[in-house]
């Protein structure tokens, strides 16, 4: 597993950017998609897979993750754009409902911004009521994992976006109150180009997201899984 990203990589990517709504564009640059975007990021998510999926339960790294190179014709933006310039891939466990996200790894890259992050994006009203629970009875083990100095150093502080006003049914003042602010639960990173295309950037990956598999994982325990309401069968 050699393959590694490139200057090449983000030349696409530029390209693409250009060219968005281009579908010609593409079918001319396809094989140059194939050789520097989906390959490389399909040998490193096979890394993962590999190197640690076992600190990752019911979590598959798998190449089909990656974001396909266009849109659908059913599914184009109103902006017309048909190339998409980023790929990017989000690996959780198998999500039960199309109303909520489960807590996950995400990996883009991008023209502008190129980011790796991990936990939750988008909570649930069900998510945040058991996040919240689990916060409010056990702040220690919250604090522990969230403050933790390897963590903190290599993930920073909680990100997202932040609630107006403190939540009334919770008391400001008790301990972990200070996680109650948060509308979604995730820490993420900044990627340079520089970083990316360095021979060592998939070690990187590798040792960073094992750093961050106890908070990934203590936040999937605590929101466990969406469960639909089983169907009532009625007699004719």
């Amino acid at each position: 597993m050699t393959a590694k990203f490139t200057p090449k990589t983000f030349k696409y990517l530029d390209e693409a950017y250009k060219n968005k709504k281009k579908l010609p564009w593409f079918e001319k640059n396809e094989e140059n998609y194939l050789e520097n975007v989906k390959e490389p990021f399909g040998i490193l998510l096979r890394r993962l897979d590999l190197e640690i999926g076992d600190k990752f339960p019911k979590f598959s790294f798998d190449p089909k993750k990656l974001s396909k190179p266009t849109y659908r014709k059913n599914n184009i933006p109103q902006d017309g754009t048909v190339v998409k310039p980023n790929a990017w891939a989000f690996v959780a466990e198998t999500a039960t409902s199309m109303y909520e996200w489960n807590p996950g790894v995400y990996l883009s890259l991008a023209k502008d911004e190129n980011v790796m992050g991990v936990g939750l994006y988008m909570m649930s009203s069900r998510q945040l009521k058991l996040l919240r629970r689990a916060i409010i009875n056990h702040p220690e083990k919250a604090r522990a994992i969230i403050e933790d100095k390897k963590f903190k150093k290599v993930w920073g502080p909680l990100q997202g976006d932040k609630y107006v006003r403190f939540p009334k049914e919770y008391d400001p003042e008790v301990p972990g109150a200070e996680y109650l602010w948060f509308k979604q639960f995730y820490v993420s990173q900044t990627l340079t180009r520089k970083e990316i295309t360095s021979p060592k950037f998939a070690d990187k990956v590798v040792n960073d997201l094992k750093v961050a598999a106890p908070f990934l994982n203590w936040i999937r325990e605590v929101v466990g899984k969406y469960q639909a309401s089983p169907r009532i069968l009625l007699d004719d």
